[in-house]
């Protein structure tokens, strides 16, 4: 049954391959924008991560860390340092920038020498005013120049990953650059990290870990990713829904194939294995082409698109299920054809 099930696929061939590759760009689809979704989290844990906090001060009231517009004196690290639990603390600048391609990035004041540094895969991290780090997705090089809101800079590291609000790459610079880009040389910052967890809270200023400021980098985002989870969720009826009606088609077309096998003695269950393994047989070419079509399809996409091994898994299982509830549903037809079928006339 099995056999005559793939020769059937063959027989109709035509209508075998446009399913496959309809269901694949679907399936494959699927597969891009759950990377998608999952890198949002994925880059807010890597810039949080980078820079070994074990707290975050900010002042009392301030709506976010990273992306709020209230400041605080750069010499509050001092006093943030004396708190019991703090090993070292460091101000942070947190700023919007531009380069002169007019590509956005992240601009992140810190003290050079400090636990704070960016983690660099080439090169070293900034030491003195004018140097910089940089994501090798910018198209920038170690050594080369380039500037941020117009300010000059040298890039002498390369950081890998670090971005944030939807694949906007971060590029570290020295404080001082930051506040004399963003706050006309005055000795402020965003924020204060530390080493350590603090026992105590400093008056005036809160106190929050690292998972807030995790959550905080993914407030803007919450609106985007419910709306991808519900395009995935349509994704999902839509490959459904080729797979079904292939596989109810073919059983409309094999009727008489059916009653032919009924008569010389199939049973309705060898018959239901049949629609099921021509079912799985398209969820599961489908599957793999949908696999090797991902990967050319995130590289299309603007930002970063991080495909978890257990995305495939979830794939095949789920491109299967369908599969069989797909045969589940041509199966009363099939059960319902009558052996003397075989025997009509045309």
């Amino acid at each position: 049954m099995l056999l005559i099930a793939v020769r059937d696929a063959l027989w109709r061939w035509r209508r075998f391959l446009v399913a496959l590759v309809a269901t694949a760009l679907v399936l494959s689809l699927t597969l891009v924008l759950d990377g998608v979704n999952r890198s949002f989290p994925n880059e807010a844990r890597r810039t949080v991560a980078a820079f070994g906090a074990g707290a975050w001060v900010v002042p009392e009231g301030a709506s976010s860390v990273f992306f709020s517009s209230t400041v605080l004196q750069a010499d509050t690290a001092a006093a943030v340092a004396a708190l019991p639990g703090a090993e070292q603390a460091s101000a942070v600048a947190v700023l919007n920038g531009a380069l002169p391609d007019e590509t956005n990035v992240n601009m992140l004041g810190v003290v050079p020498g400090l636990f704070t540094d960016p983690p660099v895969v080439d090169g070293r991290a900034p030491t003195a005013p004018g140097e910089a780090t940089a994501d090798p997705s910018l198209g920038i090089e170690l050594g080369e120049t380039t500037a941020i809101n117009g300010h000059p800079f040298t890039i002498v590291g390369l950081t890998s990953g670090l971005s944030y609000a939807a694949g906007i790459y971060s590029m570290y610079v020295p404080l001082v650059d930051a506040q004399a880009i963003g706050y006309g040389g005055q000795p402020l910052a965003t924020t204060v990290v530390t080493k350590g967890i603090p026992t105590e809270a400093l008056d005036g200023f809160t106190t929050v870990d690292d998972a807030f400021v995790e959550d905080d980098l993914l407030a803007p985002l919450v609106n985007a990713r419910k709306t991808i989870g519900l395009v995935l969720g349509l994704l999902w009826i839509v490959a459904a829904m080729v797979i079904g009606s292939v596989v109810y088609l073919t059983s409309i077309d094999r009727s008489r194939d059916f009653a032919v096998l009924k008569a010389t003695g199939a049973t309705n269950q060898s018959l239901l294995a049949g629609l099921a393994f021509q079912a799985s047989m398209l969820s599961g070419g489908a599957s793999a082409l949908a696999v090797v079509m991902s990967f050319g399809l995130k590289s299309a996409f603007p930002m970063e698109t991080e495909i978890a091994p257990a995305s495939y898994i979830t794939l095949a299982a789920v491109a299967i299920g369908v599969a069989l509830v797909a045969a589940g549903v041509s199966a009363r037809r099939t059960l319902q054809i009558d052996p003397a079928l075989a025997f009509a006339g045309a």
